[in-house]
């Protein structure tokens, strides 16, 4: 949760400090690409602490705890690779600005972290299944130990994704309001 929290304050400061920044449209192109790729960067970083220590603290640990970590593990292979893949995207977009199609990109890149927003519910409400209905599997370790793993990787996608996706919505307000 500490780490969750450190993630979003270090996200506002770079919005904020996106904010006092011109107006122009390369300007708030490069501003929106570094903001993902900002956002990249900190779910590859989340991926990968969370996958080396998952996968260390499941031969660590027994039953649920277990469990947990090895979830944290798989969860966070996921996790770290498409931080990769949007690291790489955010440097190309920087690299070769493709003005042209900067709205249009933007607005795609905001509704996928929306939607995402709102499947991380189903990764939440999945995982409080797991631990509610956990006498109904045949390890109930596992299912608890699951069912927590996913809780906590859908809280962290949840503010993730919603603080991606507002850093996203301001930067095309901007770009709307300069039109």
């Amino acid at each position: 949760m500490k780490r969750f929290l450190l993630i979003a304050i270090v996200c506002t400061i770079f919005s904020g400090m996106a904010k006092t920044q011109g107006t122009s449209d390369t300007l708030l192109y490069q501003k929106a690409w570094k903001a993902n790729r900002t956002g990249m960067l900190t779910l590859s970083t989340w991926g990968a602490v969370n996958m080396g220590s998952g996968f260390i603290l499941s031969q660590q640990t027994q039953g649920e705890a277990s469990y947990f970590h090895q979830m944290n593990g798989l969860w966070n292979t996921v996790n770290f690779g498409l931080g990769v893949f949007g690291l790489i995207k955010s440097q190309q977009m920087l690299k070769k600005p493709q003005m042209d199609a900067f709205s249009s990109g933007l607005k795609k890149i905001e509704k996928s972290y929306r939607i995402n927003f709102y499947i991380d519910f189903a990764y939440i409400g999945t995982g409080v299944g797991l631990r509610v209905f956990n006498d109904r599997f045949n390890d109930p370790e596992l299912a608890r130990g699951y069912g927590s793993s996913i809780i906590t990787q859908g809280i962290f996608l949840l503010g993730f994704d919603w603080i991606m996706s507002r850093c996203i919505q301001r930067k095309i307000n901007k770009k709307t309001t300069t039109l």
